[in-house]
């Protein structure tokens, strides 16, 4: 995958998935990750745990799952165009209570 344009000074990270996300179309938690590590200090989990947050608040739906380069599938990811102005993608804790 080329190297994305994506302003990776974005303060919250639900801002740089949507931008991220924007741009590639559709992605896994995997390629943000790879993307985004090299500018914030930032684990896979948190990562896992913000598109699991993204997901269960309709901002992002699963699209496909591939088969990955590992033992795992990778499970792409993609926007929800109604939802793109959603209060959610700030503060995707929200979702929680």
């Amino acid at each position: 995958m080329a190297r994305t344009l994506v302003p990776w000074h974005v303060k919250p990270i639900g801002f740089a998935i949507r931008i991220f996300l924007q741009y590639e179309g559709r992605a896994s938690a995997y390629d943000f990750y790879r993307e985004y590590k090299e500018y914030r200090n930032l684990t896979y989990n948190t990562v896992l745990s913000y598109f699991g947050m993204l997901k269960k608040g309709g901002l992002i739906v699963h699209v496909e799952t591939v088969e990955g380069r590992g033992r795992y599938p990778r499970k792409l990811y993609s926007l929800v165009k109604r939802r793109l102005t959603d209060s959610l993608w700030k503060n995707p804790q929200g979702v929680w209570g």
